[in-house]
């Protein structure tokens, strides 16, 4: 199934469209991604696919029914906790900025990485 980047907290925090009644968990992940350009075999024409470009790919730390929070999780000390890497988020989407066709927005495609 396919959800969307509804909020971004901050340059380390988004919530995705999807939660615990979507039977999301605190072991699923998920990555934004674009669609990338159709694939088609030159002998029998057949599409194989897109070559989707994968922005990121976020850890879920809370849940809520309709909605979760993500964050990307680079490191996991035993001692100090968790390690959290900054996003490369659309700037304009918490306090104006420049635009990137990399950074991630609000509306951004997402999908599930079930375990």
């Amino acid at each position: 199934m396919e959800y969307k980047i509804v909020k971004i907290i901050d340059d380390k925090t988004v919530i995705i469209n999807a939660g615990s009644n979507n039977k999301v968990t605190k072991f699923d992940k998920f990555e934004i991604y674009d669609i990338g350009e159709e694939v088609i075999d030159p002998d029998t024409g057949e599409s194989l696919g897109t070559l989707d470009v994968i922005k990121e790919t976020l850890n879920v730390v809370r849940i809520y029914p309709k909605m979760c929070m993500c964050r990307k999780i680079y490191k996991l000390d035993i001692f100090t906790g968790e390690r959290v890497k900054s996003l490369n988020v659309d700037t304009k989407d918490i306090s104006g900025g420049i635009t990137d066709e990399n950074h991630i927005k609000v509306g951004d495609k997402v999908r599930i990485i079930k375990k």
